[in-house]
């Protein structure tokens, strides 16, 4: 008998059977006086091409690309927030 785990991606619902294909985002606030309290909202599994395409870590080929154009960090933490509450109602 065997196990097979599959990973999907919470934005486009790629699966792949890698686990270090995914990345985990989100939003997170911490207070800088506390070394370890930290809060996270919203967190993602998303595919390489989904955090790409959320204007994270993109490749050279992507920032090369003319219609490349990266978002405001305001434009991801709206994007990533209402992914979460989509998903939670």
């Amino acid at each position: 008998m065997s196990i097979v785990t599959n990973y999907v991606c919470d934005k486009c619902g790629n699966i792949a059977h890698d686990p270090n294909q995914f990345w985990t985002i989100g939003v997170t606030a911490k207070c800088q006086d506390r070394l370890y309290s930290n809060y996270v909202i919203a967190p993602m599994e998303v595919c390489r091409k989904c955090l790409e395409s959320l204007g994270i870590f993109p490749s050279k080929e992507t920032k090369a690309a003319p219609e490349y154009s990266p978002p405001t960090l305001e434009d991801l933490i709206i994007d990533i927030v209402e992914r979460h509450v989509s998903k939670n109602t």
